[in-house]
């Protein structure tokens, strides 16, 4: 499930614990959501208690800026609201600067395939999966021994 472009996001459930600064997410999808979120935002489990997150670990885990003052709670309905001032633009160029980036390891990947001497090197697809493919010097290779 992807959150909606607005202020507040609520995907999945967390684990919460007493005098501890990580909150472990169930089901979020933080850091590789279409509206990720970022440092700077707000998180809150009762609307009264705000803390403002200052690391992004992973989707499922986010470190606040001081410990949880509640409860211990395990699968917690709560709210981030993106903080807004000035972070729009720099979310946008850091996805774009995301994109580029892997859009050059993948060049980088193709030009040595390409340039290759070797029978096989790695290439990695937009999931992120590895695949292992012929090089097209091996390619001749192959047709200059079937001939």
């Amino acid at each position: 499930m992807t959150a909606s472009a607005g202020a507040w996001y609520r995907v999945g459930k967390v684990n919460v614990t007493n005098d501890n600064q990580s909150v472990v997410g169930v089901d979020t999808n933080w850091q590789n959501d279409v509206t990720a979120i970022a440092v700077g935002d707000i998180f809150t489990l009762d609307a009264k208690t705000w803390y403002e997150v200052v690391a992004v670990n992973s989707d499922t885990s986010i470190t606040l800026d001081r410990e949880y003052e509640g409860n211990t709670q395990n699968s917690a309905n709560y709210a981030i609201v993106r903080n807004t001032s000035g972070t729009i633009l720099t979310r946008v160029a850091g996805q774009i600067a995301v994109q580029f980036n892997q859009k050059q390891l993948f060049l980088d990947e193709l030009r040595k395939w390409l340039n290759s001497d070797n029978a096989t090197e790695e290439l990695t697809d937009s999931h992120g999966v590895k695949k292992t493919l012929k090089t097209p010097a091996q390619m001749v290779r192959d047709h200059d021994n079937k001939l």
